[in-house]
């Protein structure tokens, strides 16, 4: 029986056992020489859905461990956006992160993100892939709440880094002024 296509493979595997299971199933593969246990139970109920899924080891991380990343749907990403932008395993498309803003969980996290870099360089080093991609989404009011919750949890001078800021936000500044 011929092995199915690496891109269905990926996006089926992804599909049967869940994203929690799937990030861990990788991230498993990538320093060992076989597959452990609870991987190789895994491995086989995914099997047994779809029996033309490799078996050998070396094939299986050759189907699974790819440089490029996994593309997700917009619903996709929507429905759990905390996890689906802070893997690399996936590829999620900038413009959607105006509207994982609304979610708070998701909003949480990147502000904490980005206030944490703050903290702890006085710069957006840390968090350059992040500030990058939300800097052409977000609205002034986004812009000027991310703003916000900076200057209340980075303890450092807002002098010493709202100039990066508003480089990468400008929108927020109006408000800022106002």
């Amino acid at each position: 029986m011929q092995m199915m296509p690496m891109e269905d493979l990926r996006q089926s595997f992804l599909q049967t056992v869940g994203l929690k299971d799937f990030k861990r199933f990788l991230a498993g593969l990538r320093s060992k020489t076989r597959l452990l246990a609870w991987q190789e139970t895994l491995w086989k109920t995914f099997q047994s859905k779809e029996p033309r899924a490799p078996s050998e080891y070396s094939d299986i991380v050759r189907a699974l461990v790819r440089p490029d990343r996994i593309p997700v749907t917009r619903s996709q990403f929507l429905a759990n956006p905390v996890e689906y932008w802070h893997s690399p395993y996936f590829e999620v498309e900038t413009e959607w992160l105006a509207a994982a803003w609304e979610n708070e969980e998701f909003r949480d996290s990147v502000c904490y993100e980005i206030s944490n870099s703050v903290s702890k360089t006085g710069e957006f080093n840390l968090c350059a892939i992040t500030v990058e991609a939300l800097a052409g989404v977000l609205s002034s009011e986004q812009a000027y709440s991310l703003y916000q919750y900076v200057a209340r949890n980075a303890e450092r001078s807002r002098k010493e880094w709202s100039p990066a800021f508003f480089r990468f936000f400008p929108q927020a500044q109006g408000k800022i002024s106002s």
